[in-house]
C-alpha cells in the first residue's frame, strides 16, 4: 500500500504536476488579483471594440455623381461620406469603385485614389490653378465659392456666375441638385441626392 502510494506520488511529480497549497487569506488575496486582471482585460476589449467618436460622427448620402475634370469623368451613382476633417466621395459603377477621392477640411491633403498631395496641386491637375484653394470642398458641401461673389439668392438656393480671364463659371445650388461648371476649363461636377 505504502509503495503504491509512493509510486503514484512519484508518477505525478514526474509528469511536471505540483500541488500549491494556499491559506485562506492568500487564496482570497491571488483570487482577488485573478479578478483585476480579468476586469483590466475585459476593460482593454471593450476599449478597442468601442465605436470611435469619429466614426458616430460620421455621415454618409447617396448622389448621383457626375465630375467631369481634365483627368477623370464619371457619372454614376455615388457616396458621400464627411465628418469633421474630411469629405470622401466614391462612385460605382456596377458594384465597382470607378471613383474615390478624399478632401480633408483642415489640412491641406487631398487624395485622389491612394495618391495625396495638396489642394493646389489637385487643382492644378484636375481643375484649375487659378481657384481658391478650398473650391472643391465648397462645391461638395453646395456653399458659395470665390467670397460669394456675383452671388444671386433664390427660392432654393442660390447661383453665382463668375468670369475672369482663366475661368468662366455658372454654379447653381437648390432644393434638387448642386450643379457646377467651367466652359473654359471644361469641368462639370453635379449631384442630386438619390434619398432624402
Amino acid at each position: 500500500m505504502k509503495v503504491t502510494f509512493f509510486i503514484l506520488i512519484s508518477l505525478f511529480l514526474l509528469a511536471g504536476c505540483s500541488t500549491h497549497t494556499y491559506t485562506k487569506k492568500q487564496y482570497q488575496h491571488t483570487k482577488e488579483n485573478n479578478q483585476k486582471e480579468i476586469i483590466q482585460t475585459n476593460e482593454e476589449v471593450i476599449q478597442e471594440v468601442e465605436t470611435p467618436k469619429e466614426i458616430e460622427s460620421k455621415t454618409t448620402k447617396s448622389y448621383q455623381t457626375t465630375m467631369k475634370t481634365k483627368k477623370f469623368a464619371f457619372s454614376d451613382a455615388g457616396f458621400f461620406i464627411e465628418d469633421e476633417n474630411l469629405i470622401q466621395v466614391q462612385v460605382y459603377s456596377s458594384g465597382m469603385i470607378v471613383g474615390s477621392l478624399k478632401f480633408y477640411k483642415d489640412e491641406d491633403k487631398v487624395c485622389v485614389k491612394s495618391l495625396c498631395n495638396t489642394r493646389r496641386w489637385f487643382n492644378e491637375n484636375f481643375l484649375s490653378l487659378y481657384y481658391p484653394e478650398k473650391t472643391i470642398i465648397k462645391i461638395l458641401k453646395s456653399k458659395p465659392i470665390m467670397d460669394s461673389k456675383n452671388i444671386q439668392i433664390t427660392d432654393s438656393g442660390f447661383t453665382q456666375n463668375i468670369k475672369a480671364y482663366d475661368y468662366d463659371i455658372t454654379y447653381r445650388v437648390d432644393s434638387k441638385q448642386t450643379y457646377f461648371k467651367d466652359r473654359k476649363n471644361r469641368i462639370i461636377i453635379k449631384f442630386r441626392e438619390l434619398i432624402k
